[in-house]
């Protein structure tokens, strides 16, 4: 793994609940939602019978390929980036073996295409969909909030310049 990307928070609450169901039997999904909400305070377990389900693969079969990626096996380090749109960095586990990118797109899809259809193929599928940073499971700090407290104003609150920059993507925009 790449340092210092080796923990999050649902590693963390994984690691709980697993501790806690060890103490006990569970045998329903009710069981299931006490032994979460025992285990930790601050994550949200909400139990319901009526499970929304999506068809992902036949949806993004339509953008990705389907079948194996070439060379994925020998690779330890995976990579995406807005320079590459589409495409896959894999580092390989020899220092030797050269880094490439693999297109994970179909023929005659590029990243223009998605961008123009995804919205409206998403929209058929009729889930409430919100985007990752609308989305708090707990009353914890977003991501932005909370690389500003504990970066940005702990180590470089002298240098505006610097915190001018760090959020964007190198182009001077976010």
């Amino acid at each position: 793994m790449v340092v210092g990307h080796t923990k999050n928070h649902c590693d963390a609450y994984f690691g709980l609940i697993k501790r806690e169901i060890k103490k006990q039997d569970v045998w329903t999904p009710n069981m299931m939602a006490d032994v979460e909400r025992s285990a930790t305070s601050s994550s949200i377990c909400r139990p319901g019978s009526d499970v929304q389900r999506a068809d992902w693969k036949f949806l993004l079969a339509k953008y990705f390929k389907v079948t194996g990626i070439p060379g994925i096996s020998t690779a330890s380090h995976f990579q995406f980036s807005s320079e590459y749109p589409g495409h896959m960095i894999l580092r390989p586990s020899s220092a030797n073996a050269a880094v490439k990118a693999v297109s994970l797109l179909q023929p005659g899809v590029s990243p223009a295409v998605i961008r123009a259809n995804a919205t409206s193929d998403l929209a058929s599928f009729g889930l409430p969909l919100q985007a990752l940073n609308e989305i708090r499971a707990t009353a914890k700090l977003n991501r932005r909030e909370y690389l500003q407290r504990e970066v940005l104003d702990r180590y470089v609150a002298t240098q505006p310049e610097v915190q001018a920059e760090y959020f964007t993507s190198g182009t001077g925009r976010e």
